[in-house]
């Protein structure tokens, strides 16, 4: 077997010379009977590792060549040819690197050992199974070796500590059969991993052992595992962050505090609303501790808000509120707050707002005749509430109720028969409401012609 180096082979020069190579070739001779023995010990760690080279190329030497080195001037000319041919076998190699299939596992170890610093990933799939774990296991990298060889180190003498050293994709295909290999792998490959992955299972409980790997994910992706995980956002990125500050807000309670300056800086949220987040965060708190001790904490926490707080403040926080709560919490909330404003008195700031308006509507339409009287007698012995919001909201009775009261203060000061300010308050009505009491205005006025 012809030599691989084409450069530094073992004594390969001094063969070219005569005489000299008379006696490098009888060495050489000597040295090949001995070869597969000093192999052996090698491979038994019974003699140093760096020696392997050496014998390997006396191994895959052809006795032919020693011979004609022996031989002066026509001996050098055959060595010569000889090597030629072994390099132009290397080049074909090279070229063609399954080649390698063809030759024995003694050349192939020299090959790969002349090749290690260069392109070694062309030629370890095409050598022999236990010359490629023989190479892989002194590298410590597995990641150019065959899947074969791969699965049998990672999963054979279950070494999983050693799967970050093997190739990316076969990483990731260990991965999709089982997760306990995903804390082993790679960065690159937990990477891959995560943005391939279909099962959204799988991918809450890798994201939830390795939150920071969330980053790969799209910002839409990055929002819903946000939703589900709420320790996740600590780890988002900024695009992520700017999409949530546009569809969920509630969710940038849950970011770092720089995360969270960061999109006050940019307008995404300003302090009052930040801090009204911060409140429903003690809303949602104080509702968990309600459901152990089975007190109203949702309540008190209100009726505390509404009794130490600016109107401003209080009625931003109920916004704020119904912008971020879930659907299955808004009802619960209506009933909270419109408790409490039927016990302390309405506040006219907030049934003057449009999340007042809302509030009222739903809570009126829900409720049965006894409380929306009750609710209407509340606010209509509230003098200065303003009922242009909440007016559209109230049933015909109670509106035609307030179109009298209306009518007979707009008579004591004479104003019905002002054309400018006759009946402009009926545009605040219902349009039903109206056309029943059209014909007691209509009388009204008559007698007091």
């Amino acid at each position: 077997m012809p030599q691989v180096n084409r450069n530094n082979g073992y004594f390969k020069y001094l063969e070219y010379v005569p005489f000299v190579s008379t006696f490098t070739g009888s060495k050489k001779i000597i040295q090949q009977l001995f070869a597969d023995r000093h192999l052996k010990k090698i491979s038994n760690n019974l003699e140093p590792k760096v020696r392997e080279y050496k014998w390997l190329c006396l191994k895959n030497e052809s006795r032919w060549r020693s011979f004609a080195a022996m031989l002066p001037f026509v001996g050098n000319f055959i060595v010569w040819r000889i090597d030629v041919s072994a390099a132009k076998r290397a080049d074909r190699i090279e070229e063609d690197p399954s080649l390698l299939l063809n030759e024995t596992v003694a050349y192939q170890k020299q090959f790969l050992i002349e090749h290690s610093a260069r392109e070694i990933e062309k030629y370890l799939k095409y050598v022999d199974f236990e010359v490629q774990r023989e190479y892989c296991i002194e590298q410590g990298n597995l990641q150019f070796a065959s899947d074969e060889v791969q699965e049998d180190y990672v999963i054979k003498h279950t070494n999983p500590g050693v799967l970050k050293f093997a190739s990316v994709d076969f990483q990731v295909k260990l991965m999709n059969q089982d997760l306990q290999y995903f804390k082993h792998a790679s960065p690159e490959a937990k990477k891959q991993f995560i943005v391939q992955c279909k099962n959204d299972n799988w991918l809450h409980k890798v994201l939830n052992d390795f939150p920071s790997f969330i980053v790969v994910l799209s910002p839409e992706k990055q929002a819903e595992f946000g939703v589900k995980n709420k320790k996740l956002l600590k780890h988002i990125d900024d695009s992520a962050a700017d999409f949530i500050a546009k569809n969920n807000k509630n969710l940038i309670l849950h970011m770092t505090k720089n995360k969270q300056n960061r999109l006050i800086n940019e307008g995404f949220i300003n302090q009052e609303e930040l801090k009204a987040l911060n409140i429903y965060k003690m809303v949602l708190q104080l509702t968990d501790l309600a459901k152990e001790t089975g007190k109203s904490g949702l309540k008190n926490y209100f009726e505390m808000i509404k009794k130490n707080q600016e109107d401003g403040f209080y009625v931003n926080t109920i916004k704020v509120l119904f912008e971020v709560a879930e659907i299955e919490q808004i009802d619960k909330l209506i009933k909270v707050i419109m408790d409490v404003e039927m016990q302390q008195g309405f506040r006219k700031e907030l049934f003057s707002s449009e999340v007042g308006a809302e509030i009222f509507s739903k809570f009126y339409e829900k409720s049965d005749e006894n409380v929306k009287q009750e609710l209407f007698e509340k606010l209509k012995n509230q003098s200065d509430a303003n009922f242009e919001k909440i007016i559209p909201y109230l049933d015909h009775k109670h509106q035609g109720i307030l179109i009298d009261d209306a009518i007979k203060a707009q008579l004591e000061a004479g104003d019905i028969f002002n054309k400018e300010r006759g009946l402009e308050f009926l545009k605040n009505y219902d349009e039903n409401a109206v056309q029943i009491r059209a014909l007691d205005v209509k009388k009204i006025r008559e007698q007091n012609k």
